[in-house]
């Protein structure tokens, strides 16, 4: 069996290959190295630099990029009322309602940041020398993405006229990017599941919401001046974002509506290897960048908006489509502080402590137009928005749409984008055998008990599929069986695995999960509330890959790529909610946990056998369809 830290024949090779210019006096060397450092290097062309070939990242490009990813996913949906609601018109006192929709996202943006670095590099021969840079770094990058949610309504409270929602939501949003900085060679891709709960508050023309989300970032890095390729970077967060607005009455149909908004957000990175460029032909220096490791400090956001909208309602014609055309405007501006990162790169007898900070986008003005529509005595909304974000610091443009089918639903007044009221509760069945389809995301860990220490792989994704479960009611309690199956892109990786190999990450996917489980609920007529326990079992497979990309003859023994795939099996326990939209077809959101027992893994054989256990959790929207009907 190989053994860890042995060296191939390749290793060997150079290892011999390279006592011919170590036998040197170690003083020349060392000039020699210290002057290759400490000249500028072509991707450092557009900054004043002094030895930031020495430093991973030096440029800030890097951290420049997984900020601007960052503040995509905080805005890319952000709208007056972030959640996709209807505030209903009037209702009788205490009555049930709520929808579900679905919003997509799709544009471009530019980012700018100032960037600067001070650390030192030791050498054992000459001592130290101070590192000193600062860099305009400007970062490219297209998105897209989805956003799904389901909300219950408690609607005229007490006849007080207020107006609760409470729903979850859940969705993807992901990006490509590239370094637009003179001599910039860095470029990369970010995939975000996310997940959240949010709650509404209306009462006559004033409106609030907040919402809770958990993001998972899944990054790829390609740099040809790092020696990187297709590295994973992978981080997790979380945010609160809160809006809330006055509706004006302008008169003649026409409406002026401010409003004040603001996402915290708080995201951790881990760490990654950069293994450097080493270019042998370039005897006696032929370190063109320095191997090392990464450290991006915890990131805090605080992102503060204020808008003003003015709209009027229209029918369209003599058809039932009533629209509601706007245009708005607003102005954004992050409060928070810059992004540090701690850079710690080495080889030899050469090493360096690098301390990073890259600025924030500090603030920018949005201009958007659009319209709602609302289809007449029907449950149906949508929208469609367009916005151009201009600033010092950022240009770009996003197209943002997104329908919604209110349930139990009349023809309502029109208002916040679509209002419509709730019908009155009509007694439905819920006994029957039923098959649907869904969709969410999903997000866990993984705990490697592994020789050199203990090591723990996040992983998060998107994952669809379907269900088929049979309930039967008693009074208002439903019991029920369900089984489901979801195909997952959730991915992750560990920070490094060095105490294995050097450059080595350690990384996780899970590529599918199911669950057969009993469930236990309570009808509210149209709406089934429950709770959902039993079996989970789940494709979950371990991997390491180590990115040897930059440096030819001294490339290590362990391979690209090399990962063991198993089925695991353990338990499940959740809850969620279903609402029939018709007398055959249901819509569900549902929220999952899961939890797997240690499984052993062989990895290419290195190292030897690992003990892996895996949990997580994931959020699902979906449908049904019931092969009996749900009006008795």
């Amino acid at each position: 069996m190989q053994r860890v830290g042995r060296r191939s024949r390749q290793e060997y090779n150079t290892a011999n290959a390279g006592s011919a210019w170590r036998g040197l006096p170690m003083l020349v060397s060392g000039v020699a190295l210290m002057a290759g450092v400490f000249a500028s290097s072509g991707a450092q062309a557009q900054c004043t630099a002094s030895g930031t070939q020495a430093f991973p990242f030096g440029g800030g490009t890097g951290v420049n990029a997984l900020t601007s990813a960052i503040s995509t996913v905080n805005t890319a949906f952000l709208i007056n009322g972030s959640p996709f609601v209807s505030a209903p018109a009037a209702t009788g006192p205490d009555q049930l309602g709520g929808g579900l929709w679905v919003r997509g996202v799709g544009g471009s943006v530019e980012t700018k940041a100032n960037s600067s670095i001070n650390g030192e590099l030791n050498n054992p021969y000459l001592g130290g020398q101070p590192i000193n840079s600062s860099c305009r770094t400007k970062v490219e990058q297209d998105f897209g993405g989805f956003q799904a949610g389901q909300d219950i309504a408690l609607l005229n409270n007490s006849n007080t006229g207020v107006n609760l929602h409470f729903g979850v939501l859940a969705g993807y949003v992901g990006t490509n990017f590239h370094d637009e900085t003179p001599g910039g060679t860095l470029k990369g891709n970010f995939d975000v599941p996310f997940a959240g709960v949010y709650t509404t508050f209306s009462k006559g023309n004033f409106f609030a919401d907040a919402q809770t989300r958990f993001d998972y970032y899944q990054g790829n890095l390609t740099d040809s001046a790092n020696g990187i390729g297709n590295e994973r970077i992978d981080a997790r967060g979380y945010s609160v974002t809160a809006n809330m607005g006055y509706r004006l009455s302008l008169g003649g149909n026409w409406t002026a509506e401010p409003s004040v908004g603001g996402v915290y957000s708080f995201t951790q990175t881990n760490s990654f290897s950069v293994p450097g460029v080493f270019d042998f032909t370039q005897f006696p220096t032929p370190w063109t960048s320095f191997p090392g490791a990464v450290k991006i400090h915890d990131m805090e956001s605080e992102l503060g908006r204020a808008t003003i909208k003015v709209g009027t309602t229209t029918a369209l014609g003599d058809s039932a489509i009533i629209a509601y055309p706007f245009a708005s405007a607003s102005v954004y501006h992050e409060f928070a502080g810059n992004v540090n990162a701690t850079i710690t790169p080495g080889t030899g007898g050469f090493t360096a402590l690098g301390n990073l900070t890259t600025s924030r986008v500090g603030t920018y003005a949005q201009f958007s137009v659009g319209s709602a529509f609302q289809l007449a005595d029907s449950g149906w909304l949508s929208y469609i928005r367009a916005d151009y974000r201009t600033g010092e610091n950022i240009e770009g443009y996003a197209l943002n749409a997104g329908l919604r089918y209110q349930l139990n639903s009349d023809a309502g007044s029109l208002k916040d984008g679509g209002s419509l009221k709730d019908g009155p509760v009509e007694a439905y069945s819920w006994t029957g055998l039923y098959v649907g389809a869904s969709a969410g995301g999903t997000w866990g860990d993984t705990s490697w008990t592994i020789t050199g220490g203990p090591i723990h792989a996040d992983n998060a994704g998107f994952l669809g599929g379907g269900q088929l479960g049979y309930n039967y009611q008693i009074g208002h309690f439903v019991l029920g069986v369900e089984g489901d199956y979801q195909a997952s892109n959730a991915r992750g990786g560990s920070s490094t695995c060095t105490q294995l190999s050097p450059n080595l990450n350690c990384e996780n996917d899970v590529e599918a999960l199911g669950t057969v489980a009993g469930r236990l609920g309570y009808s509210f007529g149209r709406m089934l509330v429950y709770g959902k326990g039993g079996w989970a079992f789940g494709e979950v497979k371990a991997g390491m890959h180590r990115d040897d990309t930059g440096l030819g003859v001294l490339a290590g023994s362990y391979p690209a790529g090399a990962s063991t795939t198993q089925w695991e099996n353990g338990w499940t326990a959740g809850a969620g909610v279903e609402f029939a939209l018709t007398d055959k077809w249901s819509a569900k959101a549902e929220y999952m946990h899961y939890d797997f027992s240690a499984k052993t893994y062989m990895i290419n054989q290195i190292p030897a056998y690992s003990n892996i256990s895996a949990s997580g959790d994931y959020v699902t929207i979906g449908v049904n369809y019931h092969l009996g009907s749900l009006l008795p």
